[in-house]
């Protein structure tokens, strides 16, 4: 539990100008990090950053109430920022993110079996995308990505393997 932000969070709930100054100077940085990490067009970008401030602001600040003092501010935040990125990517016609998969340098690739896994990453949903990332390029556990996209550890494991399933089956389709 850190002090300082609830502290922050606590002024800011109270309407003080100076508490949401802060605010914003504190966490815009992390929310732009973390928007930019789904590689949209730069309006994009910029009108999701404006959604994740009006849904921080909005029905009397319920998102900045809901958190318990937990672990990190970020930890919660990060839940809500993808939320809105994928709403947002939901109300689209059918167009896929862009995603450059980082091959580590220990694991020799060819090019174009790396093109293959980018097309084939390309056809599933952003959300699908998300959870390969975060377990096969940033290799965090089951715990940390649970905690990252504000799931439970079994739910993380069963939509992993669903997303991984789908994922081979277009990876087959194209051999």
């Amino acid at each position: 539990m850190n002090t300082e932000e609830i502290h922050l969070l606590n002024g800011v709930l109270l309407g003080d100008p100076v508490a949401a100054d802060q605010f914003v100077r504190k966490y815009s940085r992390f929310i732009f990090l973390v928007i930019r990490q789904y590689r949209l067009e730069a309006t994009d970008v910029a009108d999701i950053y404006q959604r994740v401030f009006l849904r921080l602001w909005s029905n009397q600040m319920r998102a900045l109430r809901m958190w318990n003092g937990n672990g990190s501010f970020l930890t919660y935040l990060r839940p809500i920022i993808r939320n809105i990125i994928l709403d947002e990517l939901r109300g689209r016609p059918t167009r896929s993110l862009p995603v450059d998969v980082p091959i580590p340098p220990y694991r020799p690739v060819s090019e174009s079996v790396r093109e293959d896994v980018n097309v084939a990453l390309r056809q599933l949903s952003p959300r699908d995308q998300e959870l390969i990332r975060l377990k096969h390029f940033e290799e965090l556990s089951y715990r940390e990505i649970g905690q990252r996209l504000g799931l439970t550890v079994n739910n993380v494991g069963v939509s992993l393997s669903r997303a991984e399933g789908r994922l081979r089956r277009i990876l087959e389709s194209h051999v």
